[in-house]
């Protein structure tokens, strides 16, 4: 099933973070790719339905956040879209701590409080526009095979939280499934950090490393371009 989500005034954080998804007595891995105090996107494949039981970590050092949460609209199918959502759901928080709903408070004025809207999305550490972007990817190289999701995206990049993080400097391949493209991106690249800690307010990202693309061509430059403009044109403007 594939719905709208509704339109919120509520500030919504595009947070990313590594979740444990408690459906049916099964513990499904994921990503809280944005978050709201009342709220969160959760990239999940297949998406649930009714309620479930999430878990995902916060960049302030304390324990995870545990909270019940009820579905309120799903995407089954990969977006056409680089502005809209990966595979999963919106979700309602229905039972959370006072606690962890302070922390949750806590981040999105922290956000609000900084001057860009693309929260998280400058780790790479070079002068390129850096978007938010999360979708399918697989490094394969010497050190073997690591699948995961891509958190953020350059003409120079990505951020990778795959399992397990390449070593700092090796070569790879990476693939990627982009929208628009009825076949993954692959391409040599090479990785040029590893981020093994938690998320932290210095690094809001998940475990995973820096990617730099090896070989693209004038073609994949003006692609990746596109899906950058895309996303800048939907993107918040910056908080006050």
């Amino acid at each position: 099933m594939l719905s709208v989500p509704p339109e919120s005034s509520r500030a919504r954080v595009p947070y990313v973070a590594r979740c444990d998804v408690h459906v049916f007595g099964t513990v499904l891995p994921g990503l809280v790719c944005d978050l709201s105090p009342f709220g969160c996107f959760v990239h999940v494949e297949p998406p649930p339905s009714g309620e479930f039981e999430l878990r995902f970590p916060l960049p302030d050092g304390g324990p995870p956040v545990d909270a019940t949460v009820s579905v309120t609209w799903a995407r089954a199918e990969p977006p056409e879209s680089a502005a809209a959502p990966p595979i999963g759901c919106g979700v309602r928080f229905v039972l959370m701590s006072q606690e962890d709903r302070r922390r949750v408070e806590t981040l999105v004025e922290t956000f609000r409080r900084t001057s860009s809207s693309l929260f998280g999305a400058e780790q790479l550490y070079s002068e390129a526009v850096r978007v938010p972007m999360i979708a399918p990817c697989r490094l394969t190289g010497e050190f073997g095979a690591a699948g995961g999701r891509t958190c953020n995206l350059s003409i120079f990049g990505v951020y990778a939280a795959v399992e397990p993080i390449p070593p700092a400097n090796a070569k790879v391949e990476v693939e990627l499934w982009l929208p628009r493209r009825a076949a993954p991106l692959v391409r040599k690249a090479t990785i040029t950090w590893r981020n093994g800690g938690p998320p932290s307010w210095e690094r809001p990202l998940p475990p995973g490393c820096g990617v730099r693309f090896d070989d693209l061509s004038l073609k994949d430059v003006r692609f990746l371009s596109g899906l950058i403009d895309e996303c800048l044109a939907q993107a918040p403007g910056d908080a006050p």
